[in-house]
């Protein structure tokens, strides 16, 4: 699923996204190479060795940051965890976030397992280990299909069908321009309403975000898992 960085501002979107082993047009490797290059957006294990952002302890934090971890602690994650690690070197961001994270992924309108389904396609566009080691678990229990789960692990178009292709073809857009084309947005609204389509288009922008701070901070796998993601 190899998906280029878009040429214009406002390009046309592609029909769906790409195999990164199959065809595709000659004037789109410029743009892989700058965005999709193996060597910069592939394997981030070997980031993983040291962490950038070491975990606070109730000793080391100051009086917001210990605020924004009972905060989180509170709420349905139960500790801080995952991106949070980092994100609360900055505890007003990341009070933001958290309220912004437990909206999307607990109180969506949309089923949980497309809700999966999206943060897997993020995951696997930025190939985030992290993001992916616990959403694939996450998407599992919520139902998504183990074909789709295992082909877009192996960076295949999955052969997704009804509500799971809908919101395929939507992320992939989203993913591949920035901007939903005509034909997968119409599909989503009509499914899910505007308020559905706003969603998945937060959903992806927002775990985007989270696979950034993953692979940039460097934070090792939970129980030193091996990375799923080649």
């Amino acid at each position: 699923m190899g998906i280029a960085e878009p040429p214009a501002a406002n390009p046309l979107p592609p029909e769906r996204c790409a195999d990164p082993d199959g065809e595709q047009a000659a004037d789109d490797e410029k743009d892989d190479a700058e965005v999709d290059d193996e060597d910069r957006v592939g394997d981030h294990a070997r980031s993983m060795a040291q962490a950038r952002f070491h975990k606070l302890t109730e000793e080391t934090m100051t009086p917001e940051q210990r605020e924004v971890a009972a905060l989180i602690t509170a709420g349905p994650r139960g500790e801080v965890r995952g991106p949070f690690i980092a994100l609360l070197h900055n505890p007003a961001i990341a009070r933001h976030l958290q309220a912004l994270g437990e909206q999307l992924r607990w109180k969506s309108k949309l089923p949980q397992r497309l809700v999966e389904l999206a943060v897997l396609v993020t995951a696997r566009r930025w190939t985030c280990q992290h993001e992916w080691l616990i959403h694939e678990q996450l998407a599992r229990k919520a139902g998504l299909d183990a074909g789709i789960i295992d082909a877009l692990r192996e960076n295949h178009e999955p052969r997704a069908r009804g509500d799971e292709a809908v919101v395929y073809a939507f992320c992939c857009d989203a993913h591949a321009t920035g901007r939903v084309s005509d034909e997968a947005f119409n599909a989503v609204r009509e499914r899910f309403g505007l308020d559905g389509a706003l969603e998945l288009l937060v959903l992806s922008g927002y775990y985007t975000m989270m696979a950034m701070v993953l692979n940039t901070a460097g934070l090792p796998l939970p129980g030193d898992a091996a990375p799923p993601l080649k």
